[in-house]
Order: C-alpha cells, then sequence, then structure tokens
C-alpha cells in the first residue's frame, strides 16, 4: 500500500506528471502502471513519492506571481495618469532637472517648452517633476521592498499552503 501524505495526495498528478508512472482506480483499488505497462513495485514508488519535491516548484512559481504582481501594482499609478507620450519624455525631463538643480546654468530644453506651454516658469515645473519623481521613486522603492520580503519568507518557507497562497498587494 502506498502511504501519502494530504499535499501528495493532492498533488500526485503533478508528483507522476512526466514520469514513466501510472495509475488506475479499479474497484477502488489503485494500481501504478510503468509506462511498459508491468505493474509498478510499491516500494519503488513509495520512494519516488517521498522524494518528490513539490516545495522548489512551487516557490519558483510564488515569486514569479509576486513578481507578475508587483509590475502590475507599478504600473498603475503612472499608465492611468499620465499618456504613452509624455510618460517617454520623463527620463529627459528628470535629468534636465538634476542638472539644473545642481547647475541652474544648465540647459533644459524639454522643460523650457513644457513650462512656456503650460504657462508655468521652469521652478514651478522643476518643482512638479522632482515631487512626482521622488513620489515615484518613493512608490517603487517600498514595493520592490515589500515584494522582496514576500520572495524571502517564500524561500525560507516549506508550508505548501503558505506558499501557493502568498500574494503581492501594494
Amino acid at each position: 500500500m502506498i502511504n501519502l501524505t494530504k499535499n501528495q495526495k493532492e498533488n500526485l498528478a503533478d508528483i507522476l506528471e512526466g514520469t514513466n508512472f501510472s495509475h488506475a482506480n479499479k474497484d477502488s483499488v489503485i494500481k501504478y502502471y510503468c509506462v511498459d505497462g508491468s505493474e509498478l513495485d510499491e516500494t519503488e514508488l513509495q520512494l519516488y513519492i517521498d522524494n518528490f519535491d513539490l516545495i522548489t516548484p512551487a516557490r519558483t512559481e510564488a515569486c514569479k506571481r509576486i513578481d507578475e504582481q508587483l509590475q502590475k501594482a507599478l504600473g498603475n499609478p503612472v499608465n492611468e495618469s499620465y499618456s504613452r507620450v509624455e510618460q517617454d519624455t520623463f527620463p529627459y525631463q528628470r535629468l534636465e532637472a538634476e542638472a539644473w538643480l545642481k547647475d541652474n546654468s544648465a540647459l533644459t530644453p524639454t522643460i523650457d517648452q513644457i513650462a512656456e506651454s503650460r504657462g508655468v516658469t521652469r521652478d514651478v515645473q522643476i518643482s512638479k517633476i522632482t515631487a512626482k519623481t521622488d513620489y515615484l521613486t518613493n512608490l517603487t522603492n517600498t514595493n520592490i521592498g515589500k515584494a522582496q520580503g514576500l520572495k524571502d519568507k517564500v524561500k525560507a518557507s516549506s508550508d505548501l499552503d503558505f506558499i501557493n497562497s502568498i500574494n503581492f498587494e501594494a
């Protein structure tokens, strides 16, 4: 008789997937077979099941899920507030603002055009850019830290239910 833990029972199909083993349930008796059709020795199957690692693939999937949820969360504040065209100018605006803050004689052509069209001064526009850049940097860094902390917990855990249920929330 094969002895299975709760997790092994729940994941038996995953454990046997991609192996040379199959099983059939006939008259409430489960028999295990090799690919060649011969009945499998229960000791061999028990050894395989006992040594099968459910945790590593679950950890990999949980970390991938956390990364996807992080990416989705970080994309939202910018994508919902700014057009793609405007977002494409952010690196230039940030670099010009940083240069001007270090040396107020630095050229700021992108900022100058935006400020003039907006009807504000360069100082006001740079102040807005700096505030938004700081906000987005802090938001990004905080959420990256949260995601890394969750992944640390996943990597340290051997609790399959915990690993399978963990999610990132911004």
